[in-house]
Parts: C-alpha cells; sequence; structure tokens
C-alpha cells in the first residue's frame, strides 16, 4: 500500500520477487525502511530458519527497479529484522534470553533477559548490543525530519 502525496491517493506497490521467495507456510517477516533516499526491504525468508534478503528499489515507484543487495544468514535467536542502516548494517530483535551474556552485553540479572536490540554488521559478520526491548513486535524506526508536506514553517 503506499499514498501518493501529491495527487492524494492511495495505490499498491509490487515488493521484489515475494510470490517466489517465500516459503508460504511460515508467515515470513517483511520490513521497510528508507535508506540514502531509496525504498528498502528487508525479507525473513522464513520465521524457522531466518535468512534475509536486503532489496533496494532504485527507482522510486519502478517495480523492475528493485535490486537485490544481499542476503544474510542471521545467528540463531534473532526473532525480526527490523531496518537496514544508513551505515549497511541490519538492525534486529532477538528472542527472550536466559540469564547472562547475550551479544557481548553482560545482564547480572536473576530473571530472564526481555528481548535484546542488536546490530549485525554483514562486513564483519559481527553483531553489537543497542539495548533491551521490552517486546520485539512492534518495532519499528523513527527517523526526524524538518521536512514540511506544504512547504511552509
Amino acid at each position: 500500500m503506499l499514498f501518493d502525496v501529491r495527487n492524494e491517493v492511495f495505490g499498491e506497490m509490487r515488493l521484489p520477487g515475494l510470490d517466489r521467495d517465500l516459503d508460504s507456510s511460515a508467515c515470513a517477516d517483511t520490513s521497510i525502511s528508507v535508506v540514502r533516499g531509496s525504498l528498502c526491504v528487508l525479507v525473513a525468508k522464513s520465521r524457522t530458519d531466518l535468512s534475509c534478503d536486503v532489496w533496494v528499489m532504485k527507482e522510486y515507484g519502478v517495480v523492475e527497479s528493485w535490486t537485490k543487495q544481499f542476503s544474510v544468514v542471521l545467528q540463531e535467536g534473532i526473532t525480526k529484522c527490523v531496518e537496514l542502516t544508513v551505515g549497511g548494517k541490519i538492525l534486529c530483535c532477538t528472542k527472550k534470553g536466559e540469564h547472562g551474556n547475550v551479544y557481548g552485553h553482560e545482564e547480572l540479572r536473576h530473571e530472564p533477559l526481555p528481548s535484546q536490540l542488536v546490530l549485525y554488521d554483514p562486513a564483519t559478520d559481527e553483531y553489537s548490543y543497542v539495548g533491551p526491548a521490552p517486546t520485539c513486535k512492534n518495532v519499528v524506526s523513527l527517523v526526524a525530519s524538518l521536512a514540511l508536506l506544504n512547504g511552509t514553517l
């Protein structure tokens, strides 16, 4: 679903290759973000084996311009790919964990750890801890902007 601000109409935009790549029985996850001005889609092909495809739309609104940037297989315990950051890292959520060290962050607690936000760097294949997340169901990225729809202050 898309909204054309100029013409004030709703429409549909086809996503890249989803009809043929997804495991339909797994209810896969899709996240949409904007990176360097281009629409970006992260597609988790399956909830049981989290491999993530990163697609970028080179020309906005042109379905044929979707380009697969890369695919990664994420570490066990990752439950959601939230977004691709400007630096090329993938913001991910983990499932609720056990006690102790999770992705390099020592937790001194007696109860199970909450879900975690971690950054995955495909270039180095390393994870870095961002912070706890009470739940990852509704994690979204917020991008601040000073741009106004009508162009005036």
